[in-house]
C-alpha cells in the first residue's frame, strides 16, 4: 500500500496504525487514492474495526486530557439522563451530531473528528509527523466547543430534573423544512404574520431546532410537579422570520430594535445560513428560563419584533477564568434581558476571587460553584414561583 507501512518510531497509535496498513496491503483489492477509495465488501468490517482502534488510540495518546475530561462529563450527562427517563419516563432525544457523539463516547466522538484526515494519511497526502501534529490541532481545538456546549446542556437538564418534571411540551413552529422558502428571501423577515402555535404534549426532551423558523419557542418546555407550574427553557438564539399576531398581554415583552439601540448596537442581518443574531450574541446569556401557570403563557419567545422577558438568566463558566475575562461584558449578557427572579453565574470549577471582586457585590447577580453537584442548582430552583 503506501510508505507509511515503514513507520520506523513506535507509539501504541502508529502500532494500531501500522496493523491497519499491513491490513490493506494483505488485500490487493483495497485501494485508497486522494481522489477514490475502494474497499471490498467482503473486508469492510475487519477494515474499519482496525481503523476505528488506530482512530481511537490517536485520541488516546495525544489529547488524554480532553478524552479523560470528556469521560467524566459524559458519565454525569448519561446519569442524569437515565434519572430524568426513570424518574418520568421522558427520553432525551436529539439529532445525532457532533455533539451527541461526544457525549455519548468522548474518545469515540472525538476520534469521528479526524475521519477524513486518517484516509488522507492512508493515500499518502500527508506524512505521519504531520498528521500528528494537524490531527491532534484539530481535536484540542474542537474540544473545548464540544465540551463547553456538552456542559451547558449538563447544567440544563440538571436543573429540569430538580424541577421533578411530569409531562414534556412542543410548541411546533413552522421550520425551514416544512417550508422550503423560509429564509430564503422571497420576503422581508417580519413581513409575514401569523398565530402563534400552541402547546403539544410529547413523551421526551429535546434541545433540537431548527435555526430557520417563523417562530422562537422554547427548546424546552414541562410541567414541574416542584412548583406546580410549567417551566420552559432556551438557549442559542435566532432570529425568528414571523412578527406574531397577537402577544400574550399578560407577559413582559422586549423591544428587540430597543434592546439594540441601548446597547448601541448596529442593526444588521444575521448570518444567511445559521441565522445566528450575530449583533445581539454579545448581550444574550447561554439559558432564559420563564414560568407560568399557563403552558400556552410561554408559546412565545420571540418573534421578528418582540422578545419575552425571562425571570431568569444563566451564563455558564466551563473553564478556568483568567485575566482576559470580560467582566463587564459578563455582566450585559447577565442583565440585558432584566431577568425578573435574578441572573446566574454557574461555574464548573471553584470561583476565582477576581470573580468575587468584580461582580459579587452587582445587584440581581449570584455566582454558583456547581461542578457536578446537582444540589448546588438549587438556589436556581427556589427562584421559580409555586403555583399561587
Amino acid at each position: 500500500m503506501t510508505e507509511n507501512t515503514s513507520i520506523v518510531t513506535t507509539t501504541p497509535w502508529r502500532d494500531d496504525f501500522v496493523k491497519l496498513a499491513e491490513f490493506i496491503e494483505a488485500n490487493p483489492g483495497i485501494s485508497i487514492k486522494h481522489n477514490a477509495v475502494i474497499i471490498p465488501s467482503d473486508v469492510k468490517e475487519q477494515f474499519y474495526q482496525l481503523f476505528d482502534i488506530a482512530k481511537a488510540s490517536f485520541v488516546k495518546q495525544f489529547c488524554p486530557a480532553a478524552a479523560e475530561t470528556g469521560l467524566e462529563l459524559s458519565e454525569q450527562y448519561q446519569a442524569v439522563n437515565i434519572k430524568i427517563l426513570n424518574e418520568t419516563g421522558l427520553s432525551l432525544k436529539d439529532l445525532t451530531s457532533d455533539l451527541t457523539w461526544f457525549l455519548k463516547d468522548p474518545v469515540d466522538g472525538l476520534a469521528r473528528l479526524i475521519f477524513n484526515p486518517m484516509f488522507k494519511l492512508l493515500a499518502n497526502q500527508f506524512e505521519v509527523d504531520e498528521f500528528e501534529q494537524r490531527a491532534s490541532t484539530e481535536i484540542n481545538s474542537a474540544f473545548a466547543k464540544l465540551f463547553r456546549d456538552g456542559y451547558q446542556r449538563w447544567v440544563a437538564l440538571s436543573i429540569i430534573r430538580r424541577l421533578s418534571p411530569s409531562k414534556s411540551y412542543l410548541f411546533p413552529a413552522v421550520d425551514a423544512i416544512q417550508d422550503g422558502l423560509l429564509g430564503e428571501g422571497h420576503e422581508s423577515p417580519g413581513y409575514r404574520r401569523g398565530d402563534v402555535p400552541g402547546a403539544q404534549e410529547k413523551n421526551d426532551i429535546s434541545f433540537d431546532q431548527h435555526p430557520i423558523i417563523t417562530f422562537i419557542v422554547p427548546r424546552i418546555t414541562v410541567h414541574s410537579r416542584r412548583t406546580n407550574t410549567f417551566v420552559a427553557m432556551h438557549s442559542d438564539f435566532r432570529e425568528a422570520e414571523w412578527t406574531a399576531t397577537i402577544r400574550n398581554s399578560e407577559m413582559e415583552w422586549i423591544t428587540i430594535d430597543d434592546l439594540k439601540a441601548e446597547y448601541g448596537i448596529v442593526k444588521i442581518r444575521p448570518d444567511m445560513m445559521k441565522k445566528i443574531w450575530y449583533e445581539l450574541e454579545p448581550i444574550l446569556p447561554d439559558f432564559t428560563f420563564y414560568s407560568s401557570t399557563e403552558v400556552n403563557n410561554l408559546s412565545l419567545v420571540a418573534d421578528f419584533q418582540q422578545m419575552l422577558r425571562p425571570e431568569i438568566t444563566i451564563v455558564v463558566i466551563d473553564s478556568h477564568w483568567d485575566e482576559s475575562t470580560d467582566t463587564e461584558a459578563l455582566k450585559r449578557r447577565l442583565l440585558s434581558l432584566r431577568p425578573s427572579r435574578g441572573a446566574f453565574v454557574v461555574f464548573r470549577q471553584e470561583i476565582p476571587p477576581a470573580a468575587v471582586t468584580a461582580l459579587g457585590g452587582v445587584d440581581g447577580i449570584e455566582l454558583l460553584h456547581v461542578g457536578y453537584d446537582e444540589n448546588a442548582l438549587e438556589a436556581i430552583i427556589s427562584r421559580f414561583p409555586p403555583a399561587p
